[in-house]
């Protein structure tokens, strides 16, 4: 992720006073008036009189489908309407059980107009929203000509790039939704070295464990005493795959629930999504799946292909501060709550007092907010542009983020009582607005990467000296 140590000052409060004229945009003069600044769109490499028209971007590693094959007779109408329904896929027969086959097309993600069906606005929603305007033409030229510098400019320069100060104005403003995946990608990184045919030979050895413990499991639960033949250790990895497997498919249905893709059990992304949270299984056994992990590789997906996806996904799960989440392995989670309380009490110290005299803990709200990467209690739009943030900095966006979702909703809170205040947390508001939640994040000072380490280290010198105690009362 890009390296960075928290937004400058500068960069909290937004734009200075200025006009663009239309032609900086390369737009007619029949387009609104703008109220912005020449010199921010300049720095974005929109310069006087420039324009620029919207690019066909092309990705290397979508899987190749000819965009006008048509269905197979033997698909249904009903069966071809959930084709057309979703944009990404086409129908290209049936298989020996009936069941309609699937095939994604060239296109890497989503369809803007498929985003709105589903709910979530385009990203050009929130770039328009910076620049202070509400013509609905203009909010997608102008979302292809802030793509149209990530895939010219930035993504193909990368090494250079990614550490530059347009990067980060870009990532704030909202990422373009369909060149999104690839940004994200680029920013993560892949330190793992994750590659397409290892998600493909892990989908396979999951395929065969399911069909393995499907074979089994029947046996087990009818067997009496010890089962036969497996041994106490292989038949509890046996339970547990049984375990995991009936975990993960009751968690398929209720990953965005208001997203038709993953409740209905024909829909590709939902069979994708079980790839994914299977192979990563297969990958790191050690880690196991949990409730919360479905919605991570659904968004993902929404972005990505699947195999991009699962290298997102693993990257993001073994690195940084989840491991230790979703491992529960302490003191580490509790030396992550000890820096955020820090924060809290210098960022927010009306609130954390507060906080303090009810007994309100930051394990009450903060584990769940990282485990879930907010995904659970943001809508949509929200997390995607959280998400913009926590592929740019990683580790210090959580934090950020957490402050920032408080700082907004800092007045109410210190009306309310204990058990408010437990319901608030776990139940933001549905109509939080994902303009004024960046500006609350961006406007939190007390975090940085700098200071995140430090606390790190302090809290694991404090926990280390009580750990001594508890040994030799």
């Amino acid at each position: 992720m890009a390296a960075a140590d928290g937004i400058p000052p500068s960069m909290a409060g937004g734009f200075g006073p200025g006009e663009v004229q239309k032609s900086d945009l390369g737009l007619s003069a029949e387009m609104l008036d703008l109220s912005t600044s020449a010199l921010e769109i300049s720095r974005l490499g929109l310069e006087e009189s420039e324009t620029l028209s919207p690019s066909t971007i092309t990705f290397s590693n979508c899987r190749s489908a000819s965009e006008d094959e048509e269905p197979s007779e033997c698909a249904s109408e009903d069966e071809k309407e959930f084709s057309e329904h979703h944009s990404g896929y086409s129908a290209v027969g049936c298989d020996e059980h009936g069941k309609l086959k699937m095939r994604r097309k060239s296109s890497k993600t989503l369809s803007t107009k498929f985003m709105r069906k589903l709910g979530m606005k385009s990203s050009s929603s929130s770039l328009a929203t910076a620049y202070g305007v509400n013509d609905g033409k203009f909010k997608e030229q102008l979302e292809d000509q802030y793509a149209e510098i990530w895939t010219k400019e930035l993504l193909p320069n990368w090494s250079r790039k990614q550490g530059c100060s347009k990067v980060r104005s870009l990532c704030f403003k909202g990422i373009p939704s369909q060149i999104r995946g690839q940004v994200w990608c680029s920013l993560l990184g892949n330190k793992l070295n994750i590659t397409a045919d290892l998600f493909q030979v892990l989908c396979e050895q999951a395929e065969k464990s399911r069909e393995a413990y499907e074979e089994e499991k029947e046996h087990i639960e009818n067997a009496d005493g010890d089962v036969g033949g497996f041994g106490g250790k292989a038949e509890e990895l046996l339970l547990k795959a049984i375990s995991t497997h009936k975990m993960i498919l009751l968690d398929l249905p209720r990953t965005y629930p208001e997203l038709e893709i993953f409740r209905n059990e024909n829909s590709p992304y939902r069979q994708h999504l079980l790839e994914v949270l299977e192979a990563f299984v297969c990958f790191r056994p050690e880690v196991g799946y949990s409730q919360g992990m479905s919605f991570l590789a659904a968004l993902l997906l929404l972005y990505m292909e699947p195999a991009d996806a699962f290298m997102a996904f693993t990257n993001i799960l073994t690195s940084s501060c989840f491991v230790n989440f979703y491992r529960m392995k302490m003191p580490e989670v509790k030396m992550y709550m000890y820096a955020h309380e820090k924060f809290f009490k210098e960022e927010l110290p009306s609130l954390y007092s507060h906080f303090k005299k009810l007994g309100i803990h930051p394990e009450m709200y903060m584990v769940k907010w990282i485990m879930c990467l907010f995904c659970q209690l943001l809508p949509l739009d929200c997390t995607c542009r959280i998400w913009d943030f926590f592929f740019l900095d990683g580790d210090v966006a959580i934090f950020r983020t957490g402050l920032g979702i408080l700082k907004l909703l800092e007045k109410d809170l210190l009306k309310m009582s204990f058990e408010q205040i437990a319901y608030q947390l776990s139940h933001l508001p549905p109509n939080i607005d994902e303009d004024e939640l960046m500006r609350s994040v961006r406007s939190v000072q007390a975090v940085s990467n700098r200071k995140l380490k430090d606390l790190l280290k302090e809290a694991s010198s404090v926990y280390r000296k009580q750990g001594s105690k508890n040994e030799n009362p």
